[in-house]
């Protein structure tokens, strides 16, 4: 992408723009879809490991996510794998999806 901007996956299409209708209609977080189990896998997480979520829901890569820690790169890939595990997720687009439908982020915020 021409000057480092980011591709939407189509996978996460239909949360973000839901995330983005709920926003819009002066609601902070979409009508509940039975993600009650996730939302409480997010919230057994260690605080990094939210840090570490939020950061890659918001397109961010190993490197970007390092930086903006202050954390090695290696020390990101043990707790993306470490998200992984624990929500479920064989994917980074998964993570992304889990961060929304869970309401750790929503758009805009």
């Amino acid at each position: 992408m021409r000057a480092g901007e980011q591709v939407l996956d189509p996978k996460v299409t239909g949360v973000v723009v839901s995330q983005w209708r709920a926003w819009a209609a002066g609601r902070s977080t979409p009508e509940p879809s039975g993600g009650g189990g996730l939302a409480l896998a997010v919230a057994s997480l260690t605080q990094r490991e939210r840090e570490v979520l939020i950061a890659v829901a918001r397109g961010g890569s190993n490197p970007d996510v390092a930086d903006q820690l202050g954390v090695g790169e290696a020390t990101v890939k043990a707790h993306v794998h470490a998200l992984l595990r624990k929500l479920g997720c064989t994917t980074r687009t998964q993570l992304v999806v889990a961060a929304y439908e869970s309401g750790l982020i929503t758009v805009g915020h």
